[in-house]
Parts: structure tokens; C-alpha cells; sequence
């Protein structure tokens, strides 16, 4: 099988790192997923992902001892396959001082006492989930909104009196879809759409594609991923605006302003097809 691009040398140190100049950390995504555990070991997902090019491995969703556990057994993994020569104490290097200097840059190298009181875990608990943490999720995700191409001024959306407009989710991240739910609450609070105007969200599905080719009326903004949506309405529900923020500057409620962190060249066949496999 090709190797996904977290385990990719191609695409982490040939492309983002050489061709792009990325110069931060790399993390990866879910080191969990089945797209990985069904297919490659403990020992082959660390080794290909810190060869490749990774700074930091994520294991997300501990929720319990034996997951915890797990993380355990990732870090002793990796430190055993440094010391047989699997992966070279240079590459490990590399990494560690990236994550210093990261460090570094936001004053976390200078903090000393790491003690843990109730004093802490009752200001830690008291901010989680706070007004002040979500507004400032919020401006993140706005200001990292970035437009890369706009072939016909087709962005953003310019929604006219009675037009429908369909926010559709592919099966596979229909969860999310309490996003597009959101979104339609937020404009029409904020009254950003013109009258009559209505937002349709729905899921696709193979039961549902004739359902959802009716209902994309006048436009239709097709979604993937985003962090999922789920019980908006309680108090202190942990939510990600990535998404939101990226469909309400699809109808002109915020601006995509953001730059990358990397110069994108222009499209050739240089990658095309590559030949990077892994074990299985």
C-alpha cells in the first residue's frame, strides 16, 4: 500500500520541508486511525513517521488508563528503535530543538515550578470551555482562514432574495455536520442573508444522492472534516470553529485573510504518482 503522508519522507522532508521551506514543527494527525492500525505496526508507524520527517506524534482522545497506557508504549518504542539504529539519534535531534525553540518562543522554556495544587486544577477547571478560550479559538480560526484560488470572483457566496443554498457533508464526516446547523443559526442572527434566502444542510449518503441533487437548488458548498459539532447548546460543550469559521467566510461573515506559512509552486507532474509503499 502507498504510505499516508504523516509516514511520507516525500511529502514532510522532500516537499514540505525542501521544496515549500516549512521551517516549524510538524505534528501529525491521529496516530490511532484505522487507516494506519490496520496496517502498520507500533514499530512501522514510529519509525516511518519520525523518519519521514514528524516533530510531534499524536495519540488524541485519552480518555482512560489503558489509553494512557498506550502512550506509554509508543515513547518506549521509540526510544528502543533509536537505540537498535531504526531511527538515528540525529533525526531525534532535529526534532527536539524545534520543539525547544518553540518553547522558547512562547515563554514556556521559563516556566520552573510544575507542581500540581488544588489551587491550579481549580483555575485550570475554571478556564476550560470559558468565554475568554472561545473567543480567542474564534480569532484564531478567522485569522487563519487563507483563500487560495477564486477562478470568477466565486467567493464569496453572493446569496440573493429567495436563493437556497445547500451546505452538504460527506458520509464520513457527517458527524460535523452540527456545524452547517450552527452556521445557519449564526447568519441568520446576525442578519447576513438577504430575505428569503434559506441554507439547507444535509448528509449525503448512497440512500440520499437524489435527495441531495434536488435540494442543491441555486448553490451548493460541499465540506469535508473540520472537528465535530456535537451538543452545541450545553453550556460548557467543547467545540472547534475551524469549520464555522471557514462556511461564514464562504457568505461574506468574516474575511479569509490569512497567509501561509509556505510558498506554494505552480502545478506540474513533478509528484505525480509516487512510489513511496510501506509495510503492511
Amino acid at each position: 500500500m502507498f504510505l499516508p503522508a504523516t509516514m511520507s519522507k516525500t511529502i514532510l522532508t522532500d516537499i514540505l520541508r525542501g521544496d515549500l521551506g516549512f521551517e516549524g514543527v510538524i505534528v501529525t494527525d491521529a496516530l490511532d486511525m484505522a487507516a494506519i492500525t490496520d496496517n502498520f505496526s507500533i514499530e512501522d508507524t514510529i519509525r516511518l513517521t519520525i523518519n519521514a520527517g514528524a516533530d510531534l506524534l499524536i495519540l488524541p482522545a485519552v480518555k482512560d488508563t489503558n489509553l494512557f497506557s498506550l502512550t506509554d508504549t509508543y515513547a518506549d518504542t521509540a526510544a528502543a528503535l533509536v537505540e537498535n539504529g531504526e531511527i538515528s539519534e540525529a533525526r531525534i535531534d532535529e526534532s527536539v530543538l524545534r520543539i525547544l525553540r518553540l518553547k522558547q518562543k512562547y515563554g514556556i522554556l521559563d516556566l520552573k515550578d510544575y507542581s500540581v495544587t488544588d489551587e491550579r486544577i481549580a483555575k485550570a477547571k475554571g478556564g476550560i470551555g470559558s468565554a475568554a478560550h472561545r473567543e480567542t479559538e474564534w480569532q484564531i480560526a478567522e485569522k487563519a482562514l487563507t483563500l487560495w484560488k477564486n477562478e470568477g470572483n466565486a467567493f464569496p457566496l453572493h446569496v440573493q432574495r429567495g436563493e437556497k443554498t445547500l451546505i452538504l457533508f460527506a458520509d464520513s464526516c457527517a458527524s460535523r455536520a452540527g456545524a452547517g446547523d450552527l452556521v445557519r443559526q449564526m447568519l441568520e442572527k446576525k442578519q447576513e442573508l438577504p430575505e428569503g434566502a434559506e441554507i439547507l444542510v444535509m448528509k449525503n449518503t448512497r440512500e440520499n444522492e437524489e435527495e441531495c441533487i434536488q435540494a442543491a437548488t441555486d448553490a451548493v458548498l460541499l465540506t469535508y472534516w473540520g472537528s465535530a459539532m456535537q451538543k452545541l447548546t450545553a453550556e460548557n460543550a467543547s467545540w472547534s470553529p475551524n469549520l464555522p469559521a471557514g462556511l461564514l467566510a464562504c457568505f461574506g461573515a468574516c474575511a479569509a485573510e490569512g497567509t501561509s506559512p509556505v510558498k506554494l509552486p505552480a502545478p506540474d507532474d513533478q509528484y505525480a504518482g509516487g512510489t513511496e509503499r510501506g509495510k503492511r
